[in-house]
C-alpha cells in the first residue's frame, strides 16, 4: 500500500489456505490499494457465502474489492468428493447467485433473506485461459483473471475476446484482463528457485494443467516434466 503497488491478489492452494481471510487480513490494514481474490475456487463455498464473505470485505475496503473466482482442477473435486462441471458453467451459477446476493435480491432457497446489499460494484472475474472460460467471461464477467498464460496463448485469448465481443456487441475494453503468474520472493536465490521448480512440478503433474501447458507452447518442458515423474512411479 506504502510502495505504490496498485492491485494485490491473494491466492488459495488446495484447501488449506484460504484467500477469502487473507483479503480481508489486507483490506483490513490497507487504504489505497485495490484488493482482490485470484482466485476463490467456487467448490469451496456456497455461493451466497462467498457473496457474504465479499459483501464484508467491499465493506472494510470501501470499495477496493475485486472477486476473482475460478474452479481449480478435477483432482481437488475428487479429493473433496464434490461433483464437477464445466468451468464456465459452474462459473456463471456463481456468478448469477453472487450477483443477486450483492443486489440484495437472492432467489432459490434464499429469497426474502437479507443480505448487505453492496454500496458499491463488486466487480467479479473468472479466472482461466480455456476457450469456453474466455467466451463465457465475455459475456457474464466483469474481468479475466489469466493464470500461467505464455504471450503465444495471450494473442490467441485477444482473438477469442475480440470474436465473441463482436458477437455480443459488448466493448472488448470493458473486459478487464490480468495475467496472474506466480512469484517467489526470497533473499536466497537458490531457495526461491527451488520454491519455483517444486511449484511448477505440482502443477504439471495434474492433467489441466499439463494440457494448458501444452497448449502454451511448453511442449519439451513438460515432456521432461513428464519422464522425470514416470521415472519415479
Amino acid at each position: 500500500d506504502q510502495h505504490g503497488l496498485a492491485e494485490v491478489f491473494t491466492v488459495e492452494h488446495g484447501f488449506y489456505n484460504d484467500t477469502v481471510a487473507t483479503a480481508m487480513a489486507i483490506a483490513a490494514k490497507t487504504d489505497r490499494i485495490t484488493v482482490g481474490t485470484g482466485i476463490a475456487n467456487v467448490y469451496l463455498r456456497h455461493p451466497y457465502a462467498l457473496a457474504g464473505a465479499a459483501l464484508a470485505i467491499n465493506q472494510i475496503a470501501e470499495g477496493r474489492f475485486i472477486l476473482g473466482i475460478g474452479v481449480g482442477h478435477p483432482h481437488l473435486n475428487k479429493a473433496l468428493e464434490v461433483p464437477w462441471k464445466p468451468p464456465a458453467i459452474a462459473l456463471r451459477e456463481t456468478t448469477e447467485k453472487v450477483r443477486a446476493a450483492f443486489a440484495d435480491a437472492p432467489t432459490g432457497p434464499a429469497a426474502g433473506r437479507t443480505f448487505m446489499a453492496a454500496a458499491t460494484d463488486i466487480p467479479v472475474h473468472w479466472g482461466g485461459v480455456g476457450e469456453k472460460t474466455v467466451r463465457g467471461a465475455v459475456n457474464h464477467a466483469d474481468g479475466l483473471m489469466l493464470y500461467l498464460c505464455s504471450g503465444a496463448r495471450l494473442d490467441g485469448i485477444f482473438e477469442m475476446v475480440d470474436d465473441e465481443a463482436d458477437g455480443t456487441g459488448r466493448d472488448p475494453a470493458s473486459l478487464d484482463l490480468s495475467l496472474l503468474i506466480p512469484t517467489f520472493l526470497d533473499t536466497d536465490l537458490t531457495r526461491a528457485r527451488a520454491a519455483g521448480r517444486d511449484f511448477l512440478i505440482l502443477y504439471c503433474s495434474f492433467p489441466a494443467y499439463a494440457r494448458m501447458f501444452r497448449a502454451s507452447g511448453f511442449t519439451e518442458e513438460q515432456d521432461a516434466i513428464d519422464e522425470i515423474g514416470r521415472a519415479h512411479v
